[in-house]
Protein backbone atom coordinates (compact mmCIF):
# COMPACT_ATOMS: atom_id res chain seq x y z
CA UNK A 1 0.00 0.00 0.00
CA UNK A 2 1.39 3.64 -1.20
CA UNK A 3 1.88 5.95 1.52
CA UNK A 4 -0.55 8.18 -0.18
CA UNK A 5 -3.57 5.58 0.20
CA UNK A 6 -2.37 5.30 3.63
CA UNK A 7 -2.40 8.91 4.41
CA UNK A 8 -5.62 9.15 2.94
CA UNK A 9 -7.27 6.27 4.65
CA UNK A 10 -5.96 7.88 8.09
CA UNK A 11 -7.14 11.08 6.95
CA UNK A 12 -10.66 9.51 6.84
CA UNK A 13 -10.59 7.68 9.58
CA UNK A 14 -8.63 10.19 12.25
CA UNK A 15 -12.61 11.70 13.33
CA UNK A 16 -13.45 8.92 14.69
CA UNK A 17 -10.82 7.06 15.76
CA UNK A 18 -9.90 8.83 18.35
CA UNK A 19 -6.15 8.54 18.56
CA UNK A 20 -4.69 9.82 21.95
CA UNK A 21 -2.97 13.41 21.53
CA UNK A 22 -2.48 15.49 24.02
CA UNK A 23 -4.37 19.02 23.96
CA UNK A 24 -1.83 21.97 22.21
CA UNK A 25 -3.05 25.30 22.48
CA UNK A 26 0.19 27.78 21.10
CA UNK A 27 -1.18 31.64 22.57
CA UNK A 28 0.13 34.51 20.64
CA UNK A 29 2.46 35.40 23.29
CA UNK A 30 4.22 31.88 23.47
CA UNK A 31 4.75 31.97 19.66
CA UNK A 32 6.28 35.31 19.71
CA UNK A 33 8.75 34.03 22.73
CA UNK A 34 9.63 31.15 20.47
CA UNK A 35 10.02 33.07 17.60
CA UNK A 36 12.57 35.32 20.08
CA UNK A 37 14.13 32.77 21.18
CA UNK A 38 15.05 31.46 18.00
CA UNK A 39 15.84 34.75 16.35
CA UNK A 40 13.08 34.22 13.39
CA UNK A 41 11.72 37.23 11.88
CA UNK A 42 10.16 36.49 8.92
CA UNK A 43 8.91 33.52 6.98
CA UNK A 44 10.90 31.57 4.65
CA UNK A 45 9.46 30.11 1.44
CA UNK A 46 8.86 26.62 1.36
CA UNK A 47 10.99 25.78 -1.94
CA UNK A 48 14.42 27.77 0.27
CA UNK A 49 14.49 24.84 2.69
CA UNK A 50 16.07 22.45 -0.10
CA UNK A 51 19.20 24.93 -0.09
CA UNK A 52 19.58 24.86 4.03
CA UNK A 53 22.55 22.74 5.66
CA UNK A 54 22.66 20.62 8.18
CA UNK A 55 20.45 22.02 11.31
CA UNK A 56 18.08 24.80 11.70
CA UNK A 57 15.19 26.91 12.81
CA UNK A 58 12.91 28.89 10.41
CA UNK A 59 9.20 29.88 10.08
CA UNK A 60 7.33 28.78 7.38
CA UNK A 61 3.90 30.24 6.26
CA UNK A 62 1.97 26.92 4.11
CA UNK A 63 -2.29 25.07 4.43
CA UNK A 64 -1.97 22.20 6.08
CA UNK A 65 -3.97 19.77 3.98
CA UNK A 66 -3.28 16.49 6.02
CA UNK A 67 -2.64 14.82 9.06
CA UNK A 68 -1.33 11.27 10.01
CA UNK A 69 -1.02 10.06 13.43
CA UNK A 70 0.28 7.09 15.11
CA UNK A 71 1.14 5.79 18.99
CA UNK A 72 4.94 7.07 18.51
CA UNK A 73 4.59 10.17 16.23
CA UNK A 74 2.35 12.30 14.04
CA UNK A 75 2.84 14.15 10.88
CA UNK A 76 1.03 17.48 9.36
CA UNK A 77 1.14 18.00 5.54
CA UNK A 78 1.79 21.47 4.58
CA UNK A 79 0.63 22.55 1.01
CA UNK A 80 3.69 23.66 -1.46
CA UNK A 81 1.71 25.34 -4.48
CA UNK A 82 5.04 25.15 -6.42
CA UNK A 83 6.77 22.27 -5.35
CA UNK A 84 6.42 19.02 -3.52
CA UNK A 85 4.60 19.18 0.08
CA UNK A 86 6.20 19.34 3.13
CA UNK A 87 6.00 16.63 5.99
CA UNK A 88 6.21 18.33 9.35
CA UNK A 89 7.16 15.83 11.92
CA UNK A 90 5.25 16.17 15.74
CA UNK A 91 5.29 14.62 19.05
CA UNK A 92 2.00 17.07 20.31
CA UNK A 93 0.33 18.61 16.76
CA UNK A 94 -1.78 21.44 17.92
CA UNK A 95 -5.99 20.69 17.98
CA UNK A 96 -6.31 22.91 14.30
CA UNK A 97 -3.97 20.60 12.52
CA UNK A 98 -5.82 17.74 12.17
CA UNK A 99 -9.00 19.65 10.79
CA UNK A 100 -7.44 19.89 7.43
CA UNK A 101 -7.05 23.18 5.40
CA UNK A 102 -6.21 25.67 7.84
CA UNK A 103 -3.88 28.30 7.23
CA UNK A 104 -0.91 28.22 9.65
CA UNK A 105 2.79 29.65 11.28
CA UNK A 106 5.07 27.19 12.02
CA UNK A 107 8.28 27.39 13.70
CA UNK A 108 10.12 24.28 12.29
CA UNK A 109 14.02 22.72 12.98
CA UNK A 110 14.90 21.56 9.03
CA UNK A 111 17.89 18.96 9.01
CA UNK A 112 19.64 17.65 5.80
CA UNK A 113 22.44 15.56 5.94
CA UNK A 114 23.56 16.30 2.48
CA UNK A 115 22.31 18.57 -0.40
CA UNK A 116 20.67 15.70 -2.15
CA UNK A 117 18.79 14.14 0.82
CA UNK A 118 15.50 14.94 1.68
CA UNK A 119 13.79 17.58 4.61
CA UNK A 120 13.85 16.24 8.18
CA UNK A 121 11.17 18.69 9.27
CA UNK A 122 10.47 19.02 13.06
CA UNK A 123 7.57 21.10 14.52
CA UNK A 124 8.35 23.66 17.25
CA UNK A 125 5.60 25.64 17.66
CA UNK A 126 2.75 27.02 15.49
CA UNK A 127 -0.43 29.39 15.57
CA UNK A 128 -2.61 30.33 13.01
CA UNK A 129 -2.03 32.80 10.08
CA UNK A 130 -4.27 35.23 10.52
CA UNK A 131 -3.61 35.79 14.37
CA UNK A 132 0.56 36.52 13.08
CA UNK A 133 -1.10 38.82 10.47
CA UNK A 134 -3.22 40.72 12.44
CA UNK A 135 -0.10 41.14 14.89
CA UNK A 136 2.41 41.95 12.60
CA UNK A 137 0.15 44.72 10.91
CA UNK A 138 -0.73 46.25 14.43
CA UNK A 139 3.15 46.21 14.85
CA UNK A 140 4.43 48.15 11.73
CA UNK A 141 1.33 50.61 12.61
CA UNK A 142 2.98 51.64 15.66
CA UNK A 143 6.37 51.42 14.34
CA UNK A 144 5.38 53.95 12.22
CA UNK A 145 3.22 56.24 14.35
CA UNK A 146 6.49 55.88 16.76
CA UNK A 147 8.76 57.15 13.95
CA UNK A 148 6.30 59.99 13.16
CA UNK A 149 6.55 61.07 16.46
CA UNK A 150 9.64 60.96 16.95
CA UNK A 151 10.58 63.05 14.22
CA UNK A 152 8.20 65.68 15.30
CA UNK A 153 10.04 65.81 18.15
CA UNK A 154 13.09 66.36 16.16
CA UNK A 155 11.80 68.88 14.37
CA UNK A 156 10.94 70.37 17.53
CA UNK A 157 14.34 70.06 19.19
CA UNK A 158 15.80 71.17 15.90
CA UNK A 159 13.78 74.72 16.20
CA UNK A 160 14.41 74.88 20.17
CA UNK A 161 18.04 74.71 19.56
CA UNK A 162 18.04 77.00 16.20
CA UNK A 163 15.94 80.25 18.45
CA UNK A 164 17.99 80.26 21.42
CA UNK A 165 20.99 82.09 20.19
CA UNK A 166 17.85 84.81 19.12
CA UNK A 167 16.00 84.67 22.77
CA UNK A 168 16.97 86.25 25.58
CA UNK A 169 18.01 84.28 29.34
CA UNK A 170 14.65 83.81 30.46
CA UNK A 171 13.92 82.22 27.14
CA UNK A 172 11.51 85.10 26.24
CA UNK A 173 11.31 85.61 22.59
CA UNK A 174 12.01 89.31 21.17
CA UNK A 175 9.26 91.62 21.36
CA UNK A 176 7.65 92.32 18.26
CA UNK A 177 7.76 95.66 16.87
CA UNK A 178 4.71 97.12 14.79
CA UNK A 179 1.41 98.63 16.56
CA UNK A 180 -0.62 95.57 17.65
CA UNK A 181 -4.19 96.55 17.27
CA UNK A 182 -7.00 96.17 20.41
CA UNK A 183 -10.06 95.11 18.54
CA UNK A 184 -12.96 94.16 20.79
CA UNK A 185 -14.38 91.94 18.80
CA UNK A 186 -11.17 90.10 18.84
CA UNK A 187 -10.58 89.60 22.10
CA UNK A 188 -14.02 90.74 24.07
CA UNK A 189 -16.96 88.42 24.13
CA UNK A 190 -19.34 91.11 22.41
CA UNK A 191 -19.31 90.37 18.33
CA UNK A 192 -18.01 92.65 15.41
CA UNK A 193 -20.71 95.27 14.52
CA UNK A 194 -20.69 93.24 10.80
CA UNK A 195 -22.09 90.47 12.38
CA UNK A 196 -24.60 91.50 14.66
CA UNK A 197 -27.34 89.82 16.38
CA UNK A 198 -28.53 86.55 15.27
CA UNK A 199 -30.01 87.94 11.85
CA UNK A 200 -29.01 85.99 9.55
CA UNK A 201 -29.62 88.83 6.57
CA UNK A 202 -26.00 89.92 8.45
CA UNK A 203 -24.10 87.99 7.79
CA UNK A 204 -25.26 87.51 3.99
CA UNK A 205 -24.27 90.83 3.74
CA UNK A 206 -20.57 90.85 3.74
CA UNK A 207 -20.26 87.17 2.27
CA UNK A 208 -19.45 88.59 -1.57
CA UNK A 209 -16.28 90.23 0.23
CA UNK A 210 -15.27 87.12 2.29
CA UNK A 211 -15.66 85.07 -0.55
CA UNK A 212 -13.58 87.20 -2.77
CA UNK A 213 -10.64 87.32 -0.42
CA UNK A 214 -11.03 83.31 0.07
CA UNK A 215 -10.81 82.87 -3.58
CA UNK A 216 -7.25 85.70 -3.80
CA UNK A 217 -5.96 82.93 -1.48
CA UNK A 218 -6.55 79.71 -3.05
CA UNK A 219 -7.64 80.09 -7.19
CA UNK A 220 -8.38 76.24 -6.75
CA UNK A 221 -12.00 76.76 -4.66
CA UNK A 222 -15.07 77.47 -6.74
CA UNK A 223 -17.09 80.53 -5.92
CA UNK A 224 -19.55 78.28 -4.22
CA UNK A 225 -16.99 77.13 -2.55
CA UNK A 226 -15.38 80.14 -1.49
CA UNK A 227 -19.05 81.52 -0.21
CA UNK A 228 -19.51 78.26 1.93
CA UNK A 229 -16.39 78.76 4.13
CA UNK A 230 -17.39 82.33 4.58
CA UNK A 231 -20.59 81.82 5.66
CA UNK A 232 -19.24 79.28 8.33
CA UNK A 233 -16.39 82.04 9.24
CA UNK A 234 -18.85 84.93 9.73
CA UNK A 235 -21.59 82.64 11.59
CA UNK A 236 -19.54 80.90 14.04
CA UNK A 237 -17.21 83.97 15.13
CA UNK A 238 -20.57 85.55 15.75
CA UNK A 239 -21.82 82.65 17.77
CA UNK A 240 -18.22 82.73 20.02
CA UNK A 241 -17.73 86.15 19.50
CA UNK A 242 -14.34 86.28 17.67
CA UNK A 243 -13.96 89.15 14.88
CA UNK A 244 -13.70 87.28 11.96
CA UNK A 245 -11.05 88.74 9.86
CA UNK A 246 -8.79 87.29 12.76
CA UNK A 247 -10.44 83.50 12.00
CA UNK A 248 -9.73 84.59 8.38
CA UNK A 249 -6.24 85.35 8.96
CA UNK A 250 -5.21 82.56 11.20
CA UNK A 251 -7.18 80.44 8.43
CA UNK A 252 -4.79 81.82 5.81
CA UNK A 253 -1.54 80.70 7.32
CA UNK A 254 -2.89 77.72 8.75
CA UNK A 255 -4.11 76.23 5.45
CA UNK A 256 -4.54 79.32 3.02
CA UNK A 257 -8.54 78.09 2.83
CA UNK A 258 -7.34 74.37 1.19
CA UNK A 259 -10.61 72.11 3.07
CA UNK A 260 -8.40 68.83 2.42
CA UNK A 261 -5.02 70.30 3.92
CA UNK A 262 -2.96 67.85 6.11
CA UNK A 263 0.15 68.28 7.94
CA UNK A 264 2.77 65.69 8.43
CA UNK A 265 2.26 66.39 12.46
CA UNK A 266 -1.33 65.11 11.48
CA UNK A 267 -2.93 68.96 11.73
CA UNK A 268 -6.04 68.54 9.29
CA UNK A 269 -8.56 70.92 7.81
CA UNK A 270 -9.06 75.09 7.06
CA UNK A 271 -7.90 75.45 11.04
CA UNK A 272 -5.35 72.46 11.17
CA UNK A 273 -6.71 70.96 13.79
CA UNK A 274 -5.14 67.94 15.88
CA UNK A 275 -7.05 64.64 15.66
CA UNK A 276 -6.46 64.77 19.69
CA UNK A 277 -7.76 68.60 19.73
CA UNK A 278 -10.66 67.78 17.49
CA UNK A 279 -12.26 65.17 19.75
CA UNK A 280 -11.66 67.41 22.40
CA UNK A 281 -13.81 70.06 21.15
CA UNK A 282 -16.45 67.47 19.31
CA UNK A 283 -15.46 67.24 16.04
CA UNK A 284 -15.93 64.10 14.19
CA UNK A 285 -14.56 65.07 10.70
CA UNK A 286 -11.89 67.54 10.87
CA UNK A 287 -12.15 67.66 6.89
CA UNK A 288 -16.05 68.71 7.02
CA UNK A 289 -15.63 72.84 6.55
CA UNK A 290 -18.56 73.29 8.95
CA UNK A 291 -17.17 71.30 11.79
CA UNK A 292 -13.44 72.32 11.50
CA UNK A 293 -14.48 76.20 11.42
CA UNK A 294 -16.75 75.41 14.41
CA UNK A 295 -14.05 73.91 15.86
CA UNK A 296 -11.11 76.21 15.72
CA UNK A 297 -13.41 79.04 16.09
CA UNK A 298 -14.13 77.72 19.38
CA UNK A 299 -10.40 76.89 20.29
CA UNK A 300 -9.02 80.42 19.40
CA UNK A 301 -12.33 81.42 21.86
CA UNK A 302 -10.62 79.59 24.91
CA UNK A 303 -7.33 80.32 24.17
CA UNK A 304 -8.57 84.25 24.05
CA UNK A 305 -10.41 83.90 27.08
CA UNK A 306 -7.10 81.95 29.44
CA UNK A 307 -4.58 84.51 28.21
CA UNK A 308 -6.65 87.48 28.19
CA UNK A 309 -7.83 86.80 32.04
CA UNK A 310 -4.02 85.40 32.52
CA UNK A 311 -2.33 88.85 31.77
CA UNK A 312 -5.09 91.76 32.18
CA UNK A 313 -4.14 92.85 28.61
CA UNK A 314 -5.72 92.48 25.33
CA UNK A 315 -3.18 92.62 23.22
CA UNK A 316 -0.92 90.74 25.16
CA UNK A 317 -3.60 88.13 25.50
CA UNK A 318 -4.00 87.79 21.83
CA UNK A 319 -0.22 87.24 21.05
CA UNK A 320 -0.69 84.64 23.65
CA UNK A 321 -3.68 83.42 22.33
CA UNK A 322 -2.09 82.90 18.87
CA UNK A 323 0.68 81.42 20.26
CA UNK A 324 -0.94 78.62 22.58
CA UNK A 325 -3.35 77.69 18.65
CA UNK A 326 -0.16 76.91 17.38
CA UNK A 327 2.14 75.19 19.80
CA UNK A 328 -0.03 74.51 22.45
CA UNK A 329 -1.29 76.08 25.63
CA UNK A 330 1.04 74.30 27.99
CA UNK A 331 4.08 75.32 25.99
CA UNK A 332 2.64 79.09 26.26
CA UNK A 333 2.39 78.27 30.15
CA UNK A 334 6.08 76.58 30.47
CA UNK A 335 7.66 79.65 29.25
CA UNK A 336 5.43 82.19 30.49
CA UNK A 337 4.75 83.61 27.12
CA UNK A 338 5.50 83.00 23.20
CA UNK A 339 7.81 79.62 23.41
CA UNK A 340 10.86 80.27 21.62
CA UNK A 341 10.09 78.07 18.39
CA UNK A 342 11.11 79.65 15.61
CA UNK A 343 7.37 78.20 13.91
CA UNK A 344 5.55 79.37 16.68
CA UNK A 345 7.26 83.24 16.82
CA UNK A 346 6.75 83.41 12.54
CA UNK A 347 3.24 82.26 12.82
CA UNK A 348 2.27 84.84 15.45
CA UNK A 349 3.46 87.74 13.14
CA UNK A 350 2.09 86.23 10.11
CA UNK A 351 -1.40 85.91 11.70
CA UNK A 352 -0.83 89.32 13.11
CA UNK A 353 0.53 90.61 9.96
CA UNK A 354 -2.15 89.63 7.61
CA UNK A 355 -4.98 90.44 10.25
CA UNK A 356 -3.75 94.20 10.17
CA UNK A 357 -4.32 93.61 6.58
CA UNK A 358 -7.20 92.80 6.69
CA UNK A 359 -8.30 95.58 9.30
CA UNK A 360 -6.99 98.08 6.50
CA UNK A 361 -3.80 98.85 8.65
Amino acid sequence: MSWKLTARLLLATIATAGLASASFAQTLEAYLKLRKEHKVTTATPLNDLQDIRDSKVVEISGTIKGFIASQDNQMMIVENPSGPSLFVNAKQAPDWAKNGSVKVRMLIRVQKESPVSPIDAHFIGGIMESTILDHDAKAAADAKKAADEKAAADAKKAADRNSRTSTTSSRRPASMPGNIPTIEGAIGRTSPKEVQGSDNTAILSVVPPYADYIQSRNKKLDRSTAEYIAVCVLTHTTEFGVDPRLMMALITCESNFDPYAASRPGAQGLGQLMPGTAAGLGVTDSFDINQNVWGATKYLRKQLDTFVKKTGDETEGLILALAAYNAGPGAVSRHNGVPPYRETQNYVRKVLGVYKQLLGQ
